[in-house]
């Protein structure tokens, strides 16, 4: 091997160590939006400082309570694709008021330029399976039956693997969503009557625990030029004769 060679290999190598490290900023948290609604059975916006998920008393609209979070699709950084590597989904339960005999089904929805939530389908639905177009069925009774949970709740492996694709659809195969808005609702997986039952969660106007969705975006394939000047200068120094 020549001296010359023996200094381009330290080089690149040097150069692949560099490329190696996490130039970019990899996983992404973003926090849910003051948009954050939560709908009644009538259709008509609720408060949303502690949202009820699954039933309610309170009138008009007494009966099934509906949840939609909203997040906007971040625009990816330095060293980094408009694609999604890996993602998950997390809320807080602030209040279990137990007593519920239905399940709350997790969706993901399609994602607008502007992150107004409205009540025509499938932004708002409750029931065992919602039929519209581009509602993304992510996880069935994410809260199950008779649900016990309180605290901070994650969706499924099966669910994020749903959810990488649902924010892969949404980013487009030139990533030209990046900056949309896109929407998880929560909703009882059946028409539920005037009672007290479910959970209360927190949204962007309760200021803390705030739903998130994790996002792992894809760097940059920046080392394969080392790897191709290395292999290059190896089949090289194999034909240099001894």
């Amino acid at each position: 091997m020549t001296i010359l060679f023996k200094l381009l290999k330290a080089s690149i190598v040097a150069g692949w160590i560099c490329a190696a490290a996490p130039t970019f900023a990899g996983t992404v948290v973003v926090l849910s939006d003051q948009a954050d609604a939560v709908f009644r059975s009538n259709g008509v916006r609720g408060d949303a400082s502690s949202a009820r998920l699954g039933a309610a008393t309170g009138s008009p609209g007494a009966g099934a309570r509906v949840n939609i979070l909203v997040f906007q699709l971040p625009t990816p950084g330095p060293g980094e694709q408009p694609v999604v590597q890996t993602s998950s989904f997390a809320f807080t339960i602030l209040n279990n008021l137990g007593g519920n005999s239905y399940g709350i089904d997790l969706y993901a929805l399609p994602a607008r330029t502007s992150p107004a939530t409205v009540t025509s389908d499938p932004y708002f639905f409750f029931g065992a399976s919602d039929p519209s177009a581009g509602a993304w069925k992510l996880e069935d009774s994410i809260l199950s039956p008779s649900n016990t949970l309180t605290g901070r709740v994650q969706t499924s492996a099966d669910a994020n693997a749903l959810l990488t694709d649902y924010l892969n659809a949404q980013y487009g195969a030139d990533g030209s969503g990046a900056g949309k808005w896109v929407f998880i609702r929560m909703n009882p997986d059946q028409t539920i009557a005037s009672q007290n039952s479910g959970v209360d969660i927190a949204h962007w106007e309760f200021g803390s625990s705030l739903p998130s969705l994790t996002i792992e975006l894809v760097p940059e394939p920046s080392l394969l030029l080392p790897i191709a000047l290395l292999a290059a200068g190896n089949r090289r120094r194999r034909r240099v004769p001894h």
